[in-house]
């Protein structure tokens, strides 16, 4: 039976192992942009095992970026997401031979701001919500800001309003991508270098498409997107 949101809102331990894992587990909370945020655990296991998983997501990235080990990421978000969260347990259990090559910046930061960092760092990519980045190009051009471009943009978190992708691709020419997560389940679907839509990660998540009474809808219809993790 299908999960009801108001029952894990309400009763989120009713959710958590009573193992040694589920003790030690890793609090999220969701954006709540589908409503009130739901408190959603993940154990030491589901985050480590993300690392590696993350570079099937990120080899098209590499690619586009012309082959950079690391591409330069600015990453523009808010102080208390998923990614936040993520970063800061890595850096406190992880020794990576490697680091990211990525800055962070609060969302709430003037246009302005942020513009001015993208000409210091010159990134390869610029990270951040689907609404956020469509203001943060028209913007840019409505103030005529002098703006190096990245080589390529990554949305995530929420969907682009209609028509960004088109404007951004053919007034910049760079490629808009994206990563499908949730906090219910950190892998879901991504972007590769063909930009035809998302590949689901099969092996980490089941999706399917329900309609109101909960049945699987057939391919085309539009409907509730329910997951497994």
């Amino acid at each position: 039976p299908l999960l009801d949101k108001e029952l894990v809102r309400s009763r989120p331990m009713l959710f958590v192992a009573e193992s040694r894992a589920g003790r030690h587990g890793i609090p999220f909370r969701t954006s709540g942009t589908t409503g009130i945020p739901i408190e959603i655990f993940h154990d030491r296991r589901s985050l480590l095992a993300n690392i590696s998983y993350g570079e099937r997501e990120r080899a098209p990235f590499i690619e586009i970026c012309g082959g950079a080990f690391r591409p330069k990421e600015l990453y523009v978000g808010y102080d208390t997401s998923t990614f936040k969260t993520v970063t800061s347990f890595y850096r406190e259990n992880v020794l990576f031979p490697v680091s990211p090559r990525r800055r962070f910046v609060s969302f709430l930061e003037p246009m302005a701001k942020v513009v001015e960092i993208m000409n210091e760092e010159e990134p390869d990519i610029l990270v951040g919500y689907g609404g956020w980045i469509s203001l943060f190009f028209r913007t840019a051009a409505a103030m005529k800001m002098d703006l190096k471009l990245p080589r390529m943009v990554m949305y995530m978190g929420e969907a682009l309003p209609h028509g960004a992708r088109e404007y951004i691709e053919g007034k910049h020419g760079i490629p808009v991508m994206s990563r499908y997560n949730a906090v219910e389940a950190f892998k879901i679907g991504f972007y590769c270098q063909h930009l035809r839509g998302f590949h689901i990660h099969e092996d980490l998540c089941h999706l399917r498409v329900v309609g109101p009474c909960g049945k699987t809808l057939p391919a085309g219809e539009t409907g509730e997107v329910v997951v497994t993790p």
